[in-house]
């Protein structure tokens, strides 16, 4: 069996290299701020993506407040009492 100083040979030589290469904060950053022009050469679409993305994200919470609507109603008919002065159109969304 061989020895565990033999078997992380070949990974620790990589992982010295990948700590003693670090990138500072700026050259980092300097290197996103490449990215700015198309942020605004595509400002309509990224802004689309978020409106499309917000409203999908609402679409998805509304059926399950319009479950719980249903079945609330439905409980107050079965009991027999008088339902909560509720109407559809109230609902927070």
């Amino acid at each position: 069996m061989p020895s565990s100083r033999h078997f992380c040979q070949p990974f620790c030589s990589n992982l010295q290299f990948a700590t003693t290469t670090r990138i500072s904060s700026f050259e980092f950053m300097h290197a996103l701020a490449y990215l700015n022009k198309y942020f605004y050469k595509y400002r309509g679409r990224m802004l689309a993506g978020i409106l499309f993305v917000t409203i999908s994200n609402l679409f998805g919470i509304m059926p399950a407040k319009l479950i719980r609507y249903a079945l609330d109603q439905a409980e107050h008919r079965y009991r027999g009492t008088s339902s909560p002065n509720h109407s559809i159109s109230a609902m927070s969304f």
